[in-house]
């Protein structure tokens, strides 16, 4: 790959844990610079610290309207932003009726409208300097609802809507957009997603690794790939669910109703 993100000016959400973690640890060794963003301070500065001294820190909340806000103003301010990597982002596995209503309407803040209006400023700026790529990580549960997720289901499908008619709407540009749709990756979202751990047990051959995520997501920056799609099986099986749906309804509720 070479030295291709080298002075590379990339903001990344969600960079104090998980898959923002990751992506930013490549991204530094690639020697871009970095604009890491995240709500706990000295985990952001941790990560700063192992990337090296070419980072900027926002600690920002994406449900709080003072840090959106304070983040378009960052992005505003950029001479330039090559790459902005949507990161940030929860989930709660309850039953649809055991969600209050601020919890879902959280999720849909935090996941969809703050990601979607931070995309609008970076792709505000990529078009005037000419080229830019927008990466977001959604999810093959925007794919493939499963019982116990429909709050969360329905953020991510939100998400891969959105950038398929971003990138629809960019065609004719040369500002690229990605999303990222793993399965289950182990990172702390379950933490909050799946307190008791019998989720992740029980699909454990099917959990990605939040550095084997990170490495697909660097090699693809800067390419107009669409999709990333990973693991290669639930990537199968959501093209099988669209074109048996009905099948489909069956085999997931057998297979995911013991969340």
């Amino acid at each position: 790959m070479g030295n291709k993100l080298s002075g590379k000016r990339i903001m990344i959400t969600g960079a104090s844990s998980g898959i923002g973690k990751e992506i930013a640890f490549l991204c530094a060794k690639e020697g871009a610079h970095l604009i890491l963003l995240g709500r706990n301070h000295e985990r952001l500065v941790e990560v700063a610290l192992k990337c090296g001294k070419d980072c900027d820190l926002l600690e920002s909340d994406l449900l709080k309207e003072e840090d959106v806000k304070k983040i378009a103003k960052k992005i505003a301010e950029e001479k330039r932003l090559d790459v902005l990597i949507n990161c940030a982002g929860f989930g709660r596995m309850e039953a649809f009726d055991q969600l209050s209503a601020g919890e879902m309407v959280d999720m849909f803040q935090v996941n969809v409208l703050s990601t979607i209006f931070l995309t609008q400023k970076a792709v505000e700026k990529m078009k005037k300097q000419g080229y830019g790529h927008v990466m977001t990580i959604a999810s093959q549960a925007g794919k493939i609802p499963t019982p116990k997720s429909s709050i969360y289901s329905a953020t991510k499908s939100a998400l891969i809507a959105y950038h398929d008619a971003l990138r629809l709407e960019l065609y004719r540009t040369p500002i690229h957009i990605t999303t990222v749709n793993p399965g289950p990756v182990d990172t702390p979202f379950f933490d909050l997603a799946d307190k008791s751990g019998m989720y992740l047990k029980r699909i454990k051959h099917f959990v990605l690794k939040p550095d084997q995520l990170a490495q697909k997501m660097l090699k693809a920056i800067g390419s107009s790939k669409r999709e990333i799609n990973q693991p290669f099986l639930m990537e199968l099986a959501g093209r099988f669910y669209r074109l048996f749906p009905k099948l489909g309804d069956f085999i997931v509720v057998h297979l995911f109703s013991f969340k």
